[in-house]
């Protein structure tokens, strides 16, 4: 990402699920990990890694940021996850290639 695009990320203000904030957004998702409960009842764990790539819930990926809005791709397309940042949480719609949607939503831990 670039510096520019960083700082303005920062600056941002967002939406997440319906609801206005006021709070930056959190830039440098790389080295960064999340989490909060999957929509199977499980776990989902999100680390950011260097160059777009991830790990979402033990699955390699990649990820996207542009501004507040990120893009996360698991399982080579499998599951594609759509949202925003908001401080220090993420969340948005997912969908499998099985046609399955649903919603997800995980917090910054480190």
């Amino acid at each position: 990402m670039k510096k520019s695009t960083a700082l303005a990320a920062l600056t941002s203000a967002l939406l997440v699920t319906g609801c206005a904030t006021t709070e930056p957004v959190s830039s440098g998702l790389a080295g960064s990990t999340w989490a909060g409960p999957d929509h199977d009842g499980g776990t989902l764990h999100c680390e950011f890694l260097p160059n777009g790539q991830m790990s979402l819930s033990a699955s390699p990926g990649t990820w996207h940021q542009e501004g507040s809005t990120v893009t996360l791709s698991a399982s080579n397309g499998y599951a594609i996850y759509s949202g925003t940042i908001s401080g220090n949480t993420m969340g948005g719609t997912a969908k499998n290639s099985a046609g399955k949607t649903w919603t997800w939503r995980v917090t910054r831990l480190e």
